[in-house]
């Protein structure tokens, strides 16, 4: 079992990713301040004679510019303003904990989500037949993280979504591919995603942890809205007494991205 940072290749860089995993705008505005000089005519009785008892006409002011008619929004959903699907910012947060250089993509070939290697199913998502994917990951010596997002003609995220849940209950356990003395087990947190339908978002979070004496597993979180599937993992050194922790800390670090899912334009 290793972390998949590509769909095409199984390099030697995730076969033993078992270490610890690192789980982890605004722009000074400079307000120029225009001012217009007002020319004050002071007048003195010493220096002008009225030539009337009534007091000077005072000059009409110009007649202020009919405001622009605003043109209605175009492209927003909920809110805020619709996302290009090349555009969805997947990296967001890793330049800060990794380095900019560290991080490849986000792009449509940056690597990709699997299940992991030796997996029944392994090939679930490359074979879902998506129209549209972008992803990005970030390797350590500690670990890898991948996020993707597959865009899908109509249904074929919801379906995809439901083959990743019969894919782990059909896949509970499954051995190494290296070895057959070690085994992966299967951990569903349905706490997580049960608190995410109540508040009317589509999750499922689960992880695959070893039972070998040097503790590896790996951390997933999916969500779908309309027809775009959201997919996320996390290679490091989880236990089966970990992982729900690191399951929480996933999610947490998914959440604000997963809320602008139904905001993507493809």
């Amino acid at each position: 079992m290793k972390s998949r940072p590509g769909d095409t290749t199984r390099s030697d860089q995730g076969r033993r990713l078992r270490r610890t995993l690192v789980v982890p705008f605004a722009a000074l505005s400079a307000v120029a301040a225009i001012a217009i000089p007002l020319a004050v005519h002071q007048w003195h009785e010493e220096d002008v004679e009225p030539t009337s008892d009534h007091a000077p006409e005072p000059t009409p002011l110009l007649d202020a510019p009919a405001p622009t008619e605003e043109l209605p929004a175009t492209g927003v959903t909920d809110g805020g303003d619709a996302i290009r699907f090349g555009q969805f910012p997947l990296d967001q947060g890793w330049a800060e904990t990794y380095g900019r250089n560290l991080i490849n993509g986000p792009a449509p070939g940056a690597g990709g989500v699997s299940m992991p290697e030796g997996h029944c199913n392994e090939g679930v998502l490359f074979a879902s037949g998506y129209e549209d994917k972008l992803s990005t990951y970030v390797t350590t010596d500690e670990g890898s993280r991948t996020r993707e997002i597959l865009g899908y003609p109509a249904g074929g995220a919801q379906s995809t979504f439901q083959a990743l849940r019969d894919a782990v209950a059909n896949c509970a356990v499954f051995n190494d591919s290296y070895t057959d003395a070690v085994a992966y087990s299967a951990q569903v947190h349905g706490s997580i995603d049960e608190a995410n339908a109540q508040t009317g978002i589509t999750t499922l979070t689960f992880a695959y942890t070893s039972n070998g004496s040097d503790p590896f597993g790996v951390l997933y979180q999916f969500a779908v809205v309309d027809d775009v599937l959201y997919g996320s993992n996390a290679y490091g050194d989880w236990t089966a007494e970990t992982a729900g922790e690191g399951a929480a800390a996933l999610h947490e670090e998914n959440a604000s991205l997963i809320q602008i899912l139904s905001r993507i334009k493809r």
